[in-house]
Order: C-alpha cells, then structure tokens, then sequence
C-alpha cells in the first residue's frame, strides 16, 4: 500500500459503517483507509491521527452525546500526562549522567524543573544521595503510565457498555424501519446510519 496511492475516509459523511464498527473494536486507525480489509501492511502516520479525532469529534456531536464532554476531558488528561511523563523521564535519565563541580548551577535547575511537575528532591545532596532520590522519582513516574492506562481503561469500559453488536443493531433497524433488505454496513456512511437511529427513535416515542 504505497503512500502516494491512499486515500482515506475522513469523514463520518464517507466512512462505511463497517469500517467505523472495525476502528472500535479494534482501534485500529487503518480502517480509516479505503480499501483497507486487515490483510495489507499497516500504515501509520499523524495524518491517520488527525483524522481519528476529526471523526471522533464529528460522530459525537452527530449523536449530541451529552457524555463527550467527559471523554474529551479524559482524551485531554491523557494527553497532559503523557506529556508530564516524557519531559520527566528525559530529565531523570539526563540527572543520571551526574554533573561535574563547575556544573552545580545547572543541575540545580533540573532539580527546579522536576518540582515544577510535581516530582520533588532535595537541592543539597551528596552524589548517592542524588541516586536514591532518582531511583524513587523514576518509580513515581511510572506511576504516570498506570494512571494513562486506568484513564484509558475507563474509556474502553465505556465504549463497551454502549456497544451491542453490529448485525443486532442492523436487525434491529432493518425490523423497526420495516426495510425489505438486510442493509449493509459497508454501503452505510455512519451519517446515515446515525440518521436511521434517530427516525427509529423517534419513531418508537410516537408508538
């Protein structure tokens, strides 16, 4: 799949259904890609990144889903903490290069960088003392990794209590809207079948 030749769906106005249920059940951005059937070699790129987000966006806001604004804040947190946990490590593994005596100004501005995130060791220090305070300030960055997962978990937990499988909703549809087809995911854009659950809906208040 060369990188000239590919063309993307981005957009819930030209994503098929069929791919949109794919990316959720296995958050793979590939399946933003036309043509994309998860036998091809995988692509990835910041473009795919974007687009996901693009779409995530558009499909929420389609739905008027009063919880985005809480998976916003989690995707936000996620983000932030990914953020604190690379510019932290990157100044624990620099500090455990050591500094040389003509360098004590510079180290203590490492030490003022890690307070500014929350991570704290002493200004005064002997060199082992240093080490120590290192070890336990790398064991509480990881710390940042666990809370990313337990963020990223709950948006997964989410996701699930939300999800039924897609040929029920199909069933559920084609019977409801009293089509004389089975309809097809793969001819679906995930605007129409937003759409289609909305006239459901509304038709069963009517009822």
């Amino acid at each position: 799949m060369k990188t000239e030749t590919i063309r993307y769906f981005d957009s819930i106005e030209n994503l098929p259904l069929y791919n949109f249920d794919k990316y959720r059940n296995t958050k793979d951005l590939n399946w933003f890609i036309d043509g994309f059937d998860g036998r091809q070699p995988k692509v990835k790129n910041e473009h795919l990144e974007a687009i996901e987000k693009n779409i995530l966006e558009e499909y929420f806001t389609a739905l008027d889903d009063r919880s985005f604004t809480n998976r916003l804040k989690k995707w936000a947190e996620i983000d932030s903490l990914a953020l604190k946990y690379s510019v932290v490590k990157s100044l624990i593994n620099r500090m455990w290069l050591g500094f040389a005596d003509n360098q004590m100004d510079v180290r203590l501005l490492f030490i003022q960088q890690l307070s500014l995130h929350g991570f704290k060791m002493p200004e005064i220090n002997t060199i082992d003392g240093d080490a120590e305070e290192l070890i336990r300030l790398n064991l509480a960055c990881e710390g940042l990794k666990t809370r990313i997962a337990l963020i990223d978990s709950e948006l997964n937990k989410d996701a699930k209590k939300e999800s039924v499988s897609l040929a029920r909703q199909l069933q559920i549809v084609t019977l409801g809207l009293q089509y004389p087809y089975r309809l097809n995911p793969k001819e679906i854009t995930v605007i129409e079948w937003i759409e289609m659950c909305k006239i459901l809906e509304e038709k069963s208040k009517q009822n």
